[in-house]
């Protein structure tokens, strides 16, 4: 990816522009050649049976009712971490919240 990381702060702002108001924590760390990056969200949750969904274009949860959303968020996420060969994860739990875990390789003198 570009010699200045506009690209990873790309990533991390796209994602935190859509759920600024509702992450309540996060950590980040840098090891063996990778920066991770996790947000926390103690929102509604995925539900399970959708789960496999989220990255799909214009995916919304049949649990997000009148939240304000298009569904392109997270898509425009996970092509962007897997364009400069990064790794998204996620854990969620109806009711409960998910957290979103970003990993991507640093370059050669980084960290």
């Amino acid at each position: 990816y570009g010699d200045d990381g506009e690209e990873r702060e790309g990533v991390f702002a796209g994602r935190a522009g859509g759920e600024a108001d509702r992450d309540e924590a996060g950590d980040r760390h840098q090891r063996a050649g990778q920066h991770r990056e996790g947000v926390l969200d103690e929102g509604i949750g995925i539900p399970q049976s959708e789960q496999k969904h989220l990255f799909d274009r214009f995916f919304r949860a049949s649990n997000a009712g009148s939240i304000q959303g298009t569904g392109l968020g997270l898509h425009i996420v996970k092509r962007y971490v897997d364009l400069i060969h990064g790794n998204i994860t996620f854990t969620s739990r109806e009711f409960k919240g998910s957290a979103f875990y970003v990993k991507l390789p640093l370059r050669n003198g980084e960290g």
